[in-house]
Formats: C-alpha cells, structure tokens, sequence
C-alpha cells in the first residue's frame, strides 16, 4: 500500500493493485475530506470531530494522533477496524492468547471495491469501533453494544444506517 494523502486527522493507504483499479483518487479527496472536514450531518465538521466528539477519545498506541485508514480489496466486506493493532505482544499474549502482533497503529479498513458513498459511512462506522474499542480494551462487551453504537455513528454523521442486521 501506499500512502495517497496526508489529512489533519489521518493518513489515507491505498492498496497498490487496487489504486485507479477501481479507487481513484477522487476517493482519496473524498474519504479525506468527509473524514476531516464535513459530513452531510455538518458542513463544517468531519467524522472524526463528530465521533470523538459523540464518543470519546481514540486509543493512542503509536502515539501519533494520526489514524490510518488502509483502503483494501476486502471482498465486499465493507470495512473493519483489528483491536490487535492495539495491544503490544505482551497485552496479545494475556487477553488473546496465541494472537500474533500485526501493526501497531490506530487504524482501519476499508474495501477499494465499495461506492465512495458507502466508503463515507464506513468511515464514521468502524472509526466508533476504534474509540468503542478504548472503553472495552479486555473485549467484555457485546457485539450487540457496539454494533448499535456504530450505526449510531453513521446516523450522527447524516449517513443512512449500512445494515440493520447487526442492530
């Protein structure tokens, strides 16, 4: 992947066989742009202000206030956010016994093969589970919970709700 813009609140990847094929990067300015600066809920305001805002702060593991949002082909599965970027290897080992260390950085995914529109929602929907994920570091949560406050995100953020199967 490689690095495709540099936003206030985010750093853009896009998976390089996927990059003009099929995400351009009129998706780029796009993502950055609702991502950092305004939402169909708010001119004025990006997911990212709407969702800490609403929320609560992200986890801060790279110490880099940055997030990275990693464009992929995911198969048309929309978009996910990993908790093991989260942990170091010591944390993995005690709460996620045989789980090996990946990235670590605040990050998500997003799939390179979606309409920019969907991609937008998708946005403000696995960024909560970013910041859901800093009040529910050991996993003691339902999926229910926070699928719910997901979709609340989308919602905030003037999207129409993706799916009403996880709510």
């Amino acid at each position: 992947a490689t690095c495709q813009a540099v936003g206030v609140h985010c750093y853009l990847f896009v998976e390089n066989a996927s990059f003009n094929n099929p995400f351009t990067m009129l998706n780029v300015d796009s993502l950055v742009d609702v991502f950092d600066n305004r939402t169909p809920a708010n001119p004025h305001q990006g997911i990212y202000v709407s969702d800490t805002t609403n929320f609560g702060p992200i986890p801060d593991i790279d110490n880099d206030p940055k997030v990275i949002i990693l464009v992929v082909n995911l198969q048309d599965r929309g978009g996910y956010f990993s908790s093991v970027n989260e942990f170091t290897q010591a944390q993995l080992d005690q709460y996620y016994p045989g789980q090996y260390k990946t990235n670590t950085a605040e990050m998500f995914y997003v799939d390179a093969s979606q309409p920019v529109s969907y991609s937008e929602s998708t946005l403000a929907h696995e960024f909560q589970h970013m910041i859901h994920f800093n009040y529910f570091k050991n996993g003691n949560d339902l999926t229910f919970i926070n699928e719910s406050w997901s979709m609340v995100a989308e919602v905030l953020c003037g999207f129409p709700p993706m799916s009403r199967s996880s709510y």
